[in-house]
């Protein structure tokens, strides 16, 4: 292995670490998982410990920033979304017969990982059912509850049995993708046993689910593009919000095209513009699209670099660069 490709095997191991653990990995964890997976690098490592301990402070530095630019508030017990989680899990375990149909609920998505933009950010269930057993007449009324008028724009329910969370991690689907398994096989469980705990995402069922997710909100976002010029529902600043989601979605899809080793990444839309500057800084068609997800991601905490209508220009390229990336 040469030293090049030592380093990028460095950085991409910290990156999926931080993933899947967050930032209180130390040097002794790198190593450890490095040696576990490629013990014939050894004595590459050793020869390479301050770059290795440089390149991880480096790169937590990284995800400290993150957190401090996306998150409005701390992560505390306090805050809707902790009480909004903690109302469900009481409901679950009083819920008597209900609770005997659960297999599982969890919490996957930005505010599993801590870097979830309170109060914007969905807060994203996942109940799933140990079989296909029609549970609503008894979950309508929990969940009707727990959507107050303060939580309502924020609470993202999903419901699936067992077996077809499993395929969709295996085979993809269009409501729960792949590329959301592998979110929720590292999620926050809140109840039960996670499902997809020992179940293995492929590479090819991430890029499979990235380029399906492009060519459906990619198509939806052009079409709204287009309506905007014969509408005046959407305020142009309404109007730059909504495309400013579908930025940032389409970004993140374009992320798990690009790189390496897709499936040991787990990607939120808080986390787009600097994996974005990370990975494509230098890439040759998204590149000159940076500019783009930044201001997507500002519009997105009320914050206008740009006006609405030169972001609408700006997304509509922005787009069709990806479908024309997918199609090529």
């Amino acid at each position: 292995m040469s030293e090049n490709e030592f380093k990028k095997l460095v950085r991409e191991t910290i990156q999926t670490m931080l993933q899947q653990s967050g930032d209180n990995i130390t040097f002794t964890d790198v190593v450890k998982f490095i040696i576990t997976e490629k013990p014939e690098l050894r004595p590459i490592i050793k020869k390479n410990v301050p770059f290795i301990k440089k390149e991880l402070e480096r790169i937590k530095e990284e995800w400290k920033k993150v957190r401090a630019e996306s998150v409005a508030e701390p992560m505390g017990e306090t805050n809707e979304y902790e009480m909004l989680i903690r109302n469900f899990v009481r409901k679950i375990e009083t819920s008597g017969h209900l609770k005997s149909h659960i297999e599982c609920l969890l919490v996957y998505g930005s505010y599993a990982k801590s870097v979830a933009i309170i109060g914007e950010s969905d807060l994203n269930f996942l109940l799933v059912t140990k079989s296909k057993v029609d549970i609503s007449k008894e979950l309508v009324p929990i969940v009707n509850a727990l959507k107050t008028p303060e939580v309502e724009h924020i609470f993202n329910l999903l419901v699936l049995p067992k077996e077809n969370v499993i395929k969709s991690a295996k085979n993809g689907g269009v409501r729960f993708s792949s590329i959301h398994a592998l979110s929720a096989k590292y999620g926050r469980v809140l109840y039960g046993e996670n499902p997809l705990k020992n179940v293995k995402i492929t590479n090819e069922s991430i890029i499979a689910a990235a380029k399906q997710q492009i060519k459906l909100i990619g198509t939806q976002s052009l079409n709204f593009i287009a309506e905007l010029s014969n509408s005046n529902d959407f305020s142009p600043e309404d109007a730059a919000y909504y495309l400013a989601l579908d930025v940032l979605t389409l970004g993140l899809n374009v992320l798990y095209l690009v790189l390496e080793n897709p499936a040991t990444y787990v990607i939120t839309r808080p986390e787009v513009q600097l994996m974005f500057e990370e990975h494509l800084s230098n890439h040759k068609i998204f590149s000159k699209h940076a500019t783009t997800i930044q201001n997507a991601q500002a519009i997105r905490l009320g914050i206008f670099h740009v006006t609405p209508e030169t972001f609408k220009q700006q997304t509509q390229k922005f787009v069709e660069a990806t479908l024309e990336f997918i199609e090529n």
